[in-house]
C-alpha cells in the first residue's frame, strides 16, 4: 500500500514492513478482546450501574459470537474478514 511505499522510498527493508505491520495486527486482535472489560469499567466508572453494563456487554459478546460464526460459516464474511491473516 501507500505507507509500505513511503517506508520503502525511505529505506526501511521489505521484510521489517512486513513484520510490523504484522505485529500491529497481533497487537489489535489482542486490544479487540479487551473491549468488553474495558466498556464495563469505563461504564461503572462513569455512573453506569453494573446491570446496565452487564446487559451491554452481553450485547457486544453477543454481537461478536454472531460475527464469528458468520465469519467461519459464510464465504463473503470470511473473504472480507477484518484481521484474517491472524485467524
Amino acid at each position: 500500500g501507500g505507507r509500505s511505499n513511503l517506508l520503502r522510498a525511505w529505506g526501511v527493508p521489505l521484510n521489517h514492513i512486513k513484520r510490523a505491520m504484522q505485529e500491529l495486527e497481533r497487537k489489535i486482535f489482542h486490544l479487540c478482546g479487551l473491549l468488553v472489560p474495558l466498556t464495563h469499567l469505563l461504564l461503572v466508572r462513569n455512573g453506569w450501574s453494573h446491570l446496565q453494563c452487564a446487559m451491554l456487554c452481553w450485547a457486544i459478546t453477543l454481537a461478536g459470537w454472531i460475527a464469528d460464526l458468520a465469519r467461519l460459516n459464510v464465504p463473503i464474511v470470511a473473504r472480507n474478514w477484518p484481521l484474517k491473516s491472524i485467524m
